[in-house]
Order: structure tokens, then sequence, then C-alpha cells
């Protein structure tokens, strides 16, 4: 009742006075929907990569947009590159790390066009990127070129799902109280299932080695940050500790997720003799902010864009496993063996092909 409360309130209060939308804009008045997403995606990215990243090296981002994440991962020690198509959140990011004195070199270039050394960077996150790409495989091709051998490639996307698509198609960019992207965004072909992602992966020589879904503390936490945003209650810097979003290792991947693959072949080592980049089961980024204590547990996707019984069988061959719970969070999947036929006319009864009440159960009664 609380959420439709305040979206009644927002409707009402809300007409002729709806905020600007616009992606990169430098009027402080305008909602933009990507810094807004980097900004509550921050600690769940970087507690991440606390797990799968290098915990030194160069990093390129792929989207690295106004440079939330870009200066989280300069902070955290690594060399940053960070590559961005719009020109106008390449110079705001560039301009904030130059004030906060952090030494990114931030490019203006489409993650499908631009041009690395091969085996160059140590760490590649592609952020904002296979969600709205037409060629997720031209991005993954030049992902790995620039990856050196045993380097990580990390990402965040959105899954194709029924809530993913109420969410992003619908209330994100549709419905005019919780708009907070321009129309035609997001699109259901570019959504991206990890069973996808990872078999552009293999195609490009990289392993796979698991996904993690993340999510806010709670819908309607969600909704009251938009809301809030929206009315500018807060601002875009509220938005993280409001909105809570948190990883979700024991839940299946429903709307966002992360995941990441490493590139077949040894990590380069330093002058000490030390690996540059993160092996299985070493530590990630040191000094990375909102990391969470223990392994984390991440799912395969080989199966399907959700966690199922299936998964269990890979941990034998020494993956970090989370085992999902069916489609919907608290559903358990069902046994194959289990599923049972049913009709809207009765249970199944009799030899097979015949149902109660069903016309080829026998001559109808009727009129005898």
């Amino acid at each position: 009742m609380g959420i439709l409360k305040e979206l009644t309130m927002e409707r009402t209060s809300g007409m002729g006075t709806a905020p600007i939308i616009e992606l990169d804009s430098t009027r402080p008045e305008a909602i933009d929907g990507r810094r807004l997403r980097a900004v509550a995606f921050q600690d769940v990215r970087m507690a991440y990569l606390a797990e799968h990243g290098p915990a030194r090296g160069r990093a390129l981002v792929l989207g690295g947009g106004h440079g939330v994440l870009p200066r989280g991962l300069a902070r955290a020690g690594l060399d940053v590159t960070a590559l961005d198509p719009s020109e106008a959140a390449t110079r705001m990011a560039a301009d904030i790390a130059t004030a906060q004195n952090l030494a990114i070199a931030h490019r203006t270039a489409r993650a499908e066009e631009f041009d690395a050394p091969p085996g160059s960077f140590d760490l590649v996150y592609v952020a904002d990127t296979f969600e709205i790409t037409e060629d997720p495989n031209r991005v993954v091709e030049r992902a790995a070129r620039a990856l050196k051998p045993g380097g990580a490639l990390v990402y965040d996307t959105v899954n194709r799902t029924v809530p993913a698509k109420l969410v992003y198609l619908g209330a994100f960019q549709r419905l005019p109280w919780t708009r907070i992207m321009p129309p035609g965004r997001y699109a259901s072909a570019r959504l991206r299932r990890p069973s996808e992602v990872e078999a552009l992966f293999r195609r490009h020589g990289l392993h796979p080695e698991g996904v993690c879904g993340f999510k806010p503390a709670s819908v309607a936490g969600l909704v009251k940050t938009v809301l809030a945003r929206r009315r500018g209650e807060i601002g875009d810097d509220g938005v993280a500790s409001m909105a809570g979003v948190v990883l979700d290792p024991d839940g299946p991947p429903v709307v966002t997720y992360l995941g990441h693959a490493r590139k077949r072949g040894a990590p380069d080592r330093d002058d000490d003799g030390a690996a540059t980049g993160r092996r299985a089961g070493a530590g990630g980024l040191s000094g990375a902010p909102g990391s969470f204590p223990g392994r984390s547990r991440t799912t395969s996707a080989r199966d399907g864009p959700f966690g199922d019984d299936r998964n269990r069988r890979a941990g034998g061959r020494g993956r970090v496993i989370c085992v999902g719970r069916g489609p919907w969070p608290g559903r358990a999947p069902i046994p194959r063996g289990a599923r049972r036929r049913r009709s809207r006319r009765g249970s199944r009864s009799g030899p097979r092909g015949t149902r109660r009440g069903s016309r080829r159960a026998g001559p109808s009664r009727r009129g005898r």
C-alpha cells in the first residue's frame, strides 16, 4: 500500500512538472539514469572485483560513463584506462579525475571499435555495454584480444527475464512516474541471458568462471529511491545508500547479474615474481570497498539463465558454485520426473490420453 500511495502522489504532483530525463547531462536538475546506475552498482561491482579481479596491474573499463567505476579501480591501486562512447561523459569523468588527483586515461571510443595492443591489460571490465550494444560478439572479441593470458574479464548486465523487462523496459523508460531513461535505451533483444554471454566468451578463448546476481535490498526501497530522486529530495550520491543494492550469491540472477571469465594461459609476473593477474583462490583488490566476508559463491550459467540443480554437478570441477532456487526467489525447481500434466477439466485418469470429464473418456451421459 505504501508504494501505491507514493506512486499516486507522484502522479498527482507531477502533472506538468515532470523532471528532465537526459543522459550525460551537465544540468544538475536532469535525471541521468546512467549515472544513477553507476552510483547504485558501485559497491557490488567493487565487492565482486575484490574476489575475482586482479590485485594489481592495468585495467580497462568499457562503458566508463562519468568515471565512478574507473575512480574506484584507481583508488584500489590499478592503472586505469576508461573508454566511453559519449564525449560529454568522457569529458566530465576526466575533469573529476583531475580534480581528485587520479591518473586515469579517459578516452572517447565505442566498445565495438576500440583498438588496444594485444595482451595489454590484466583486467577488462565491461560496464553498461552488453545491454546496449547491437554487436556483443565484437565487444567480446576486442576485450579478449586486449587481455593478457590469465587476465580477467568482469562484467555486469541485465538478464532477459520477465521481471527484468518489467523493470528496465517498463518502469525505467516507459512509466511516467518512475522513468529515469530515455525511450529506446533498452530493448528486449539486447538483454542477455548468462548462457548467451558465456557462449560468446568461449568463442573468443575465454573460460567462464561463473555469475552472481545482485539486487536492491527491496523493491519498495528501489521505488522510493527513484521517486525521491525524481522529486529532487536526494541527489545522485544519495541513491546508493537509499537503494541498498547487494550481491545475491544464493539466488538466481533474476534481473541484473555480474560475471567473470579468464583468458587461457598463465598470468604475467612482475619483477618480484608475483603474478599480476589474480589466480583462482587468490585475493583480489586489496583496497576495494564493500567487500563481503568469505568467498563469494557464483553460479554457473551453462544451463540457462537461472541456477538450478544441474549446477550442483559442476561443483566437482572446482568451480565456486551458487545453487539457484529455481526461476523465482523462494520457489524450488520441480524435478523433471515429478512434473505432472494437468488439465483444467480434471486430473489424468485411465489409459493414456483420457481424462475425467473429457469426450475421449466415453460418451456423454447428458440426457440419459
